[in-house]
């Protein structure tokens, strides 16, 4: 009897069908034997991936924690409190180092002395490459999403409108201003009151007297007479300066400060409510540290003595000069405990830092958003505005906007510099614009005329220095230098608030009184005092 098999529809007789069950039962085997192996061999490489996965993951949590615990042998650049660089291993210092580990580097923290007794207090020029191995950020591009929610969070509880309150809590922040030496003193008597000076600037402006006798009344490496009042004298050792800079009210003297800026003049603006609103903001709690970030690492330059003179590297190098300050990196939080140290820990002679934030020219930056003023559409803005006020009202209004960026298209960006009680910023000379605002602390600026460019002792035009005094001004070598007993000039303390403007090529020599924040913008140049510059060479 013929049947068919339906899965080939041929006909079969059924002795062939026994034949032919068996191979169909020999094909299911075959193939569920290689959908066997398929699924074991994907199931292997999944396990493997997973354990790759998991690998990484523990890695990464191990390096957050700041390195491995495991032993090794590494060697690392560091620099003691007396500045000597030396190559150590992690057995004898304490620092960070970095160990190989089965095939892998990792950082470790070592606290340990070396081998005089020494504490190691940082890295040096490694610092900074350390530091990414590490995982920590290094500033560079100043992310606004943060900041902005940061800030936010600050105004809903610090109303910015509320001008009284910002104006009475800056007021509270700041100690009395510093008293001029009295005027009977000099021979002639000042021919201006810098608190009520004439709206253009007066013949002889600024007065300057005898550099030496500035730096005789107030010794620069003097800065911790407040530490040496006693109670019931508030004050009594506060030095006498010898000011010559006029101090315009931005309420009502405004337009004192555009004509004396126009005419290439340096002065003093106070009471800016913008300028206050940050000043307020950066006192307050922990604002600064949450903005900058706890693990964030900052330029930041580091000298063995209390002072930083600024150099830069591709000039002719003299044959036994050695760069007079570090170039290092560390977190704001790192530099605060430093600037907090005791009065008693930060004499001359100790190490000194200071704390930099720089934001470039293409506005992005936050430090363009905490300090509006600096940002260069700022001064299109207010022209705009200015150009719609003349319509309706053509005389200068003191009411007029005021352009903290004289060049929008010749701005340098932001820099910040924050200073500990002590850092003396060596004499020098910007060819360019300067508009510096202080947001807390105090800050002692000696300004000179250009005119005495010759007397400074500067180094030449090559030198890694170059523009900087040579001489240390709290101990001025009047033998090597004699013409500097010649030179003349005057100073101000800048408080939380104060804004100094400096023209181009002025002279300015700066001490941080106490523990300080610092933020300056340059905008375009002007040749009003080139020619005193060139007879030194630049």
């Amino acid at each position: 009897m013929t049947q068919y098999n339906s899965k080939f529809n041929k006909p079969r007789r059924r002795g062939r069908n026994i034949q032919l069950g068996e191979n169909v039962i020999t094909s299911k085997i075959s193939s569920t034997k290689w959908l066997g192996l398929v699924l074991f061999g994907f199931g292997i490489v999944t396990f493997l991936f997973t354990s790759f996965l998991l690998h990484l993951m523990l890695t990464d949590q191990d390096q957050k924690k700041g390195g491995a615990s495991d032993r090794g042998r590494v060697k690392s650049i560091l620099f003691r409190k007396d500045g000597d660089i030396r190559n150590v291993d992690e057995n004898n210092a304490s620092g960070i180092s970095e160990v190989e580990i089965g095939g892998s580097k990792r950082l470790v923290r070592n606290r340990r002395r070396d081998q005089n007794g020494d504490k190691i207090i940082n890295k040096e020029d490694t610092h900074k490459e350390m530091n990414k191995k590490k995982g920590k950020t290094i500033d560079t591009s100043g992310s606004t999403s943060r900041y902005k929610s940061i800030r936010d969070n600050h105004e809903r509880k610090y109303p910015v409108n509320d001008m009284r309150r910002i104006h009475e809590y800056v007021s509270s922040i700041k100690d009395p201003p510093y008293e001029s030496v009295d005027a009977a003193t000099f021979p002639d008597g000042m021919p201006y009151d810098t608190n009520d000076c004439p709206d253009h600037p007066p013949p002889g402006y600024p007065m300057e007297w005898l550099l030496m006798d500035v730096l005789n009344n107030w010794i620069p490496n003097d800065t911790n007479w407040k530490s040496n009042e006693t109670s019931g004298s508030n004050n009594m050792n506060k030095p006498k300066i010898y000011r010559g800079l006029c101090r315009f009210d931005f309420a009502t003297e405004r337009y004192k400060a555009v004509n004396y800026r126009r005419a290439e003049q340096p002065f003093i603006l106070f009471n800016d409510t913008d300028i206050l609103r940050v000043a307020e903001r950066w006192h307050k709690h922990d604002y600064l540290m949450k903005i900058l970030g706890e693990d964030v690492q900052y330029p930041t330059e580091y000298s063995t003595s209390n002072h930083l003179m600024f150099y830069r590297l591709g000039r002719n190098k003299p044959q036994d000069w050695k760069p007079p300050i570090h170039q290092i990196s560390m977190t704001y939080e790192d530099w605060l405990e430093k600037a907090n140290q005791p009065v008693e820990s930060m004499t001359p002679n100790d190490p000194h830092w200071y704390f930099r934030i720089n934001a470039k020219d293409n506005g992005e930056h936050f430090l363009f958003h905490e300090l509006p003023f600096f940002h260069p559409d700022a001064t299109t803005r207010n022209q705009q505005q200015r150009q719609q006020q003349q319509q309706s009202q053509p005389q200068q209004s003191q009411h007029d906007p005021f352009d903290y960026i004289i060049n929008p298209e010749g701005t340098r960006g932001i820099n910040c510099r924050f200073g500990m009680s002590g850092n003396i910023a060596e004499t020098h000379f910007d060819s360019s614009r300067n508009f510096i605002m202080l947001f807390g602390g105090e800050r002692r600026y000696i300004l000179s005329h250009p005119q005495n460019c010759p007397k400074l002792g500067l180094y030449p035009r090559m030198h890694p220095s170059a523009r900087h005094s040579a001489l240390d001004w709290s101990n001025p070598d009047l033998e090597q230098y004699p013409l500097f007993s010649r030179a003349t000039a005057n100073e101000v303390v800048l408080q939380a608030g104060d804004a100094l403007y400096l023209p181009t090529n002025w002279f300015h020599f700066i001490v941080s009184i106490d523990m300080n924040w610092q933020c300056n913008a340059r905008s375009g140049r002007t040749s009003t005092y080139d020619s005193h510059i060139q007879k030194c060479g630049f």
